[in-house]
């Protein structure tokens, strides 16, 4: 599946007060895989067919796809006033005689080379828009691939060419559905030489939709040609594809060979059992001359080129988004620096040490180099590279969106506190995020993407604007932070798609229920102070737990202080039972953040404390006072 979309922004207003242009651009732009062409995705220059609905009323009008956009030969523009949505529909390749969005369609009958190859893929998209918002095409394959990987027993005989024989060659497009209707117009299909990213060979092709026992005419290198038939009749689907794995036998004498049987299964449109166009001239006559970005950008892996467009002579540009931790290098005609092919990579800036600033500075770039082109920060970026004295520029264009898997509250407003092990996480819905937590007021708190050791961020900070939320990663700036007016129950959305968060108090403080096991006594009012080895267990009776302990009157400035830890661990202060938000009540801290939550007593002496873990209440009685 090729996906041509866009990022969706927030609304506009209720009406567009004057017209504005729609906005298309492409999302998936690995364009092609390694030194071969691949029709899994979009390349530089396609060209796309492009239909708006009411009001818009704009009927195939051609699109060319550059970089990460897709941009129209004639303005389709939101009417002043509009407040409904408009559908749109999108096909690939474009048509120029298309007058509607139902349409005749037909696959080359040679499609030996990979132009041929590629007008027979047709592909297709509708979606519906409200009005001011960017559009998303995610068009899908409306057509059938056969791959047919052949294996000679002879080993010194080769398949030169396979032909398909006699399947429909013709289809209506309907592009308000998405679908394609069979025709009856027949004939040869001349498949195509391709091969597979585990070196495997064989011949692809783009069929018709159709019922059909497929037959097969496979041409050797000593001359001979060989009729295969499917097994049994089969449909092939729309946005399918299918593999046959045939045997060539040896030759023998005697009369003409028999048709061979052989089986179909569907395979993954783009899998490794799928076989890409070979097509080296058309590749490099495609390449020959261009520069292309390479590494680890746009989701890819140093394994597919993103080609820059020549916006004037020798100057080329590209739009990336650039990872954290990325790298890349830019090279000339799809292939590496070799003692004989000299120019053809520029490596790290010549002129300085680190990663390439992102506010567009000027930079010589080395004509060959073994070192990694890298940027400051994650980001969308727009690069410039200028062959001419080989310069070179990346400007930040905007943060990438984010891939946001998981979300958790931590901070000194929770009731986990700063503690990264005990940090809540937010349920997670489609792209939404959401949590009911306790918050206390003007305290900091923040949404870490991990859980991880020792690992605070990246975080969910405050954004910009007013109810929007950014990617943070330090903790250098505290006006990020979130905080909250009131003491409360707060529930917390956050839609990462839009970045936006919402929270709204539901009510007064919920008390925490817990399972507790094991309780201890710590503090500095306490016979063994901060010593977590030393500390006393309370004995456990049901849900009700005990000590006789002495106690040192104190104050909370004083540090003589004490509460109730849960575990007995090596450097594990907490979670802890600490004073809760009403006299004789206990709650579970997981911070030092609040010392007012620590326990004191006024008067040295010996106290018989007892907690009770089901109805979170404790009782410290005096029993005898220091003389």
């Amino acid at each position: 599946m090729a996906a041509v979309s866009c990022r969706r922004d927030k609304l506009n207003p209720e009406y567009l007060p004057q017209a504005q242009d729609v906005s298309f651009s492409v999302e998936m732009n690995t364009f092609r895989s390694g030194s071969k062409a691949t029709d899994a995705a979009f390349d530089n220059g396609d060209l796309l067919g492009i239909f708006a609905g009411a009001p818009i009323g704009k009927t195939n009008v051609k699109g060319t796809v550059s970089g990460t956009t897709l941009t129209p030969s004639s303005p389709i523009q939101w009417q002043a006033g509009q407040t409904e949505e408009t559908t749109f529909a999108a096909y690939y390749p474009y048509n120029a005689t298309a007058t509607g969005q139902s349409f005749s369609f037909a696959v080359q009958t040679d499609q030996t080379t990979y132009a041929a190859y590629l007008a027979s893929d047709l592909r297709g998209a509708v979606t519906k828009a409200a009005a001011g918002t960017p559009v998303t095409f995610s068009l899908q394959h409306l057509l059938s691939k056969l791959v047919v990987v052949p294996t000679c027993e002879d080993a010194s005989e080769t398949v030169t060419s396979v032909t398909v024989r006699e399947p429909i060659t013709r289809a209506t497009a309907d592009l308000s559905a998405v679908t394609v209707s069979v025709g009856t117009e027949k004939a040869d299909v001349k498949m195509g030489a391709a091969a597979s990213g585990n070196g495997g060979n064989g011949f692809v092709s783009i069929l018709i939709p159709q019922a059909v026992q497929l037959q097969l005419a496979v041409t050797t290198s000593k001359g001979r040609t060989l009729p295969f038939t499917l097994t049994e009749p089969a449909t092939l689907a729309s946005g399918t594809a299918y593999l046959a794995e045939i045997t060539v036998t040896k030759e023998t004498p005697g009369p003409g060979p028999e048709p061979a049987e052989f089986t179909i299964s569907i395979i993954d449109w783009g899998s490794p059992e799928d076989l890409t166009f070979l097509a080296d001239d058309a590749y490099d006559a495609f390449s020959e001359g261009k520069w292309s970005v390479i590494g680890t950008v746009n989701g890819t892996n140093w394994d597919s080129d993103i080609w820059m467009t020549e916006t004037a002579t020798g100057v080329w540009e590209a739009d990336i988004t650039y990872p954290a931790g990325g790298a890349f290098k830019l090279r000339k005609d799809g292939k590496w620096s070799t003692e004989t092919e000299t120019h053809s990579e520029a490596g790290q800036p010549g002129d300085a040490t680190g990663p390439v600033p992102g506010d567009g500075t000027e930079y010589n770039l080395w004509a060959t180099d073994n070192i990694d082109i890298t940027l400051p920060s994650a980001g969308e970026y727009h690069l410039k590279f200028v062959e001419e004295g080989y310069l070179f520029y990346a400007t930040l264009t905007g943060e990438p969106a984010p891939s946001i898997s998981e979300l958790y509250l931590l901070g000194e407003a929770t009731d986990a506190g700063w503690s990264l092990d005990d940090m809540p996480a937010l349920t997670k819905s489609g792209n939404t995020f959401s949590i009911t937590a306790n918050l206390k007021a003007n305290a900091k708190f923040r949404f870490p993407l991990q859980k991880a050791p020792n690992t605070w961020w990246p975080c969910l900070v405050r954004g910009d604007a007013e109810g929007t939320v950014k990617i943070g990663t330090g903790d250098g700036n505290d006006a990020d932070q979130f905080t909250v007016a009131e003491d409360g129950s707060y529930e917390i959305v956050i839609d990462v798609a839009a970045m936006t968060i919402a929270m709204t108090r539901v009510g007064d403080r919920v008390e925490q229920q817990v399972t507790i096991t094991e309780l201890y006594l710590l503090g500095g009012a306490t016979d063994t102070g901060w010593d977590l080895d030393k500390m006393p267990a309370l004995e456990k009776s049901g849900h009700v737990f005990t000590i006789t302990a002495h106690l040192k009157a104190g104050t909370l400035e004083s540090n003589e202080v004490f509460r109730f830890p849960m575990q007995k661990a090596a450097n594990k202060w907490w979670p802890c039972l600490v004073k809760g938000s009403s006299e004789g009540k206990v709650m579970v801290g997981t911070s030092d953040g609040d010392q007012s939550r620590q326990f004191t007593v006024d008067t040295s002496g010996t106290y018989l404390i007892t907690i009770d873990t089901a109805a979170m209440t404790i009782s410290i009685v005096l029993q005898t006072p220091d003389a």
